[in-house]
């Protein structure tokens, strides 16, 4: 049997882009309604080149060392723009308008993570992209979108059309960068040391996320205090966004200590933010604080209906000897299944890890071979060849591990592998010479 810890922080793994400056960093928030506040005594950049091995000094900022809008009155602004626009457009045909509600249910979804936004946010991209069949903006909308649910082939059409419509090649820069990681991220590794200092904060988390798939957290933690350091806008989700990927970082290299100060820091910035919530929940779980991981699952699946989460809640509860351990286990399953069924290209990768984490193999097994049909990245071939392994499939397994090897990607995830199948795929190679 093998073990499954290297699955139980992947929800959010890649560091993805989320613009190639603060503003457009901004991009699906309000910017009309924040205002710069860090100004003349903010940090100032931390030199460039330097790891500070007590990196928890440095980051993650607080908010009364880089202030920005708070969280709740920023939410409030954002849900009124949105109730505003959902008024606005039942009154006359689609156009801007619905596009621009469009980009606001999309931001609220990366933030809260609830699905309807995301899927009433999707439809009305589509629906402007026939509307309003010139605009490159809602063709690269349309993109993101679809590159959500993982439908890559749909999103590079999208992108194709944005680029004949005349969008920024900066803008389709990012969203290709997002559906390439998605599909081969970690198998196409660039020299670190051979590029420039990074000028904004996409080239800092891009290259974080190479740093943290050749194993080096050194390099990516530098990467991502330094991020911090260079944002210099109100705007709270950016940099709760980027605490949150340097918490995941450590919790990938088994460090959910100093992890859980970034997630309590992005939580303070944004009290909503989802992922902030459910990965310090998967932190205090893993520091022995089962009441406390109960209660921050029992939120953010109340806020999502994410099964996940309904399961997280379920093994916390299972430590305290709760009574609805059981039930609400299943009812993941449950959940899960249906999610899987309805949207699978989708949920295939996150149902297979959850589904290999409760040791029903058989079951992550096909559904990390349905993922592969999709996407090869190095996390989608890692999760297939811990499942063939698990279901006695070694030869599988050992093919799927060589591949990830040869790609000379050594994320944490990997080199686990590799130290729980390496001598079993040694004996399967000298036994196929004889």
């Amino acid at each position: 049997m093998f073990t499954h810890k290297r699955f139980t922080h992947l929800r959010s793994t890649h560091l993805g882009s989320i613009g190639k400056s603060t503003k457009f960093l901004s991009l699906a928030a309000l910017l009309f309604f924040t205002a710069n506040v860090a100004g003349a005594g903010s940090p100032a950049p931390v030199p460039f080149g330097t790891y500070y091995s007590e990196s928890s000094m440095l980051a993650p900022l607080k908010q009364s060392q880089r202030p920005t809008t708070d969280g709740r009155v920023y939410m409030g602004n954002l849900n009124a723009t949105i109730d505003s626009l959902q008024v606005a457009i039942e009154k006359r045909p689609p156009d801007l308008l619905s596009l621009q509600l469009s980009r606001n249910l999309y931001h609220r979804f990366r933030i809260t993570g609830r699905m309807n936004d995301l899927e009433q946010a999707r439809k009305l991209a589509e629906q402007a992209t026939l509307v309003i069949p010139e605009s490159a903006e809602a063709w690269l909308l349309a993109a993101k979108l679809q590159a959500s649910y993982h439908e890559f082939g749909s999103a590079r059409k999208s992108l194709d059309m944005a680029e004949e419509k005349g969008a920024l090649a900066e803008k389709i820069a990012v969203v290709s960068y997002e559906i390439e990681q998605a599909l081969q991220g970690g198998l196409k590794l660039k020299d670190l040391s051979a590029l420039p200092e990074p000028q904004d904060l996409a080239e800092f988390v891009q290259r974080a996320n190479d740093a943290i798939n050749r194993g080096d957290l050194k390099m990516a933690d530098e990467l991502l205090t330094q991020a911090q350091y260079r944002y210099n806008d109100s705007n709270p989700f950016p940099i709760a966004w980027l605490h949150v990927q340097q918490g995941i970082a450590f919790l990938r290299f088994g460090d959910p200590q100093r992890a859980s100060k970034f997630f309590i820091a992005a939580r303070e910035r944004l009290p909503s933010y989802y992922l902030a919530t459910e990965h310090l929940a998967e932190s205090e779980l893993l520091l022995g604080n089962a009441q406390q991981a109960a209660e921050l699952y029992q939120s953010v699946y109340e806020q999502t209906g994410n099964p996940e989460f309904l399961g997280g809640l379920a093994q916390a509860q299972a430590q305290l000897d709760i009574a609805d351990a059981k039930d609400n286990l299943q009812r993941a399953k449950r959940d899960y299944e249906a999610l899987a069924e309805q949207h699978p290209a989708m949920y295939s990768q996150h149902a297979a890890k959850f589904f290999l984490k409760q040791g029903d193999a058989a079951r992550a097994l096909k559904l990390a071979e349905g993922n592969l049909e999709v996407r090869q990245d190095i996390q989608s071939l890692i999760l297939y060849a811990s499942a063939a392994a698990e279901v006695g499939n070694t030869q599988s397994a050992c093919n799927s591990l060589q591949r990830s090897l040869e790609s000379g990607a050594r994320p944490p995830e990997l080199v686990e592998l590799q130290s729980d199948l390496g001598a079993a795929c040694e004996a399967s190679k000298l036994a196929s010479r004889y």
